[in-house]
């Protein structure tokens, strides 16, 4: 007499549910992988940024495609009332290529959600804001803080050291 052995359902289920579990994981990480992609890669102007989480770079500028950079502080009252916007323009081949340099060597730690464009520099820490024009007329804008550059509605934070080339423009 043969001894038959009860088939396994609880096993079936099983395999179900964990199907099921891969799933709706691997869907999730599609729906987040999309909400990083549109937050913090599509707003980038990708002609002047690279997109580099393992190098931790943002700036690929092509100093022979520059044909001018400006670099201008925020507006500034004085006590008299008077209004003052300093700005610096780099005009010739070596002050571009040196600036060029300098912002493709930035090494971001972490990146966070900016304001929205019109509350930047509002908060009281020295800030400026950079401008570059190509040859063939695009330009690209940027602003700095002490610690962070903001592009593309994302503050991309480094050594609060880094900027202070920058910072010093200013005074």
């Amino acid at each position: 007499m043969e001894v038959q052995s009860p088939k396994k359902k609880h096993g079936t289920k099983r395999k179900v549910i964990l199907v099921l579990f891969i799933a709706l994981m691997a869907v999730g990480l599609f729906l987040i992988g999309q909400i990083i992609y549109t937050k913090y890669v599509l707003p980038r102007p990708v002609e002047f940024t690279t997109f580099s989480p393992f190098e931790r770079r943002i700036f690929d500028l092509d100093a022979s495609e520059i044909k001018e950079i400006r670099f201008f502080s925020w507006e500034r009252v004085y006590s008299n009332g008077t209004r003052r916007t300093p700005f610096y323009t780099f005009d010739t081949k070596e002050e571009i290529e040196a600036f060029v340099e300098y912002l493709n060597s930035f090494r971001y730690t972490h990146t966070e959600p900016g304001p929205d464009p019109i509350n930047l520099g509002k908060e009281g820490i020295p800030s400026c804001r950079f401008s570059a024009e190509t040859r063939n007329g695009e330009n690209f804008h940027c602003s700095f803080e002490q610690n962070r550059v903001y592009i593309g509605e994302v503050w991309y934070y480094g050594d609060p050291a880094f900027f202070q080339k920058l910072m010093d423009l200013e005074k």
